[in-house]
């Protein structure tokens, strides 16, 4: 298993991360096709492995009518280029805003539009050599996409191998899915972690974690987990958490 950690675009958090003993860290994609060139350049040399991406949109596209797919894709060819000459493997398909259902469209309506959203995404993905993982969101921040079970079925309709599922902690506790949902799917891409709260792993809730961690790996599951959370004091938190992951 691989230990990484979202550490945004601070270079003193990327530091901190390769100190510690991450074997790499997940940056935002919206955050890097954002950057002008010359920012953009101080990422190619980076002390630690940018194996993994997150907040693949921003706000401003919506993915379920207001943005027409010619954009999408530009936007897609662009910023997944500035992923794969960064070294990415993978990334995730969270931006729960992006992939909203409108007002006044149906739920079956929006579902067919992000099936045809993730096959254009999986496409581009596929030129880059790149994987997608898509992230079921809580109830409280989406209405498109909560379960694992419908982000395992948007995975299966949009029919691409290079796009799998992801499991978030935070999301899986607050929606109150059921543990043998995880034995159940079994096939994950990727896996984001944090404590109950939204922190950094900690000793005291061993249990909890070792209930899902024993579940992916009743699935074969041995990729890697990246540590998705807020922080209060990173480096202290982050060092911690790694060491419980690494007990798990």
């Amino acid at each position: 298993m691989k230990y990484g950690i979202c550490c945004g675009p601070s270079m003193e958090r990327i530091q901190k991360a390769a100190e510690i003993g991450f074997d790499y860290v997940e940056l935002g994609v919206s955050e890097i096709a954002a950057m002008p060139e010359e920012e953009y350049e101080k990422y190619k040399n980076l002390p630690i492995p940018a194996e993994t991406f997150n907040l693949l949109f921003p706000g401003t596209i919506k993915l379920l009518g207001g943005t027409p797919e010619e954009d999408i894709r530009a936007y897609l060819v662009k910023a997944l280029g500035r992923v794969h000459d960064l070294g990415g493997k993978l990334f995730v398909f969270g931006s729960g805003g992006a992939r909203r259902v409108p007002e006044g469209m149906t739920f079956a309506e929006g579902f067919k539009r992000l099936v045809r959203v993730t096959q254009l995404i999986g496409d581009v993905a596929s030129s880059y050599g790149l994987s997608v993982a898509i992230e079921p969101l809580r109830f409280k921040e989406t209405n498109m996409i909560n379960t694992l079970s419908e982000g395992a079925a948007l995975a299966a309709m949009a029919d691409r191998a290079n796009v799998g599922l992801l499991a978030d902690t935070i999301h899986f506790w607050d929606n109150g899915e059921p543990v043998s949902q995880i034995r159940v799917i079994r096939d994950f891409a990727h896996i984001h972690f944090s404590s109950r709260d939204r922190f950094a792993p900690i000793p005291e809730e061993m249990p909890l974690y070792k209930e899902f961690v024993d579940a992916l790996r009743f699935g074969g599951y041995d990729a890697r987990i990246s540590i998705e959370c807020g922080f209060r004091d990173y480096a202290a938190e982050a060092a911690v958490g790694l060491e419980v992951l690494k007990q798990l």
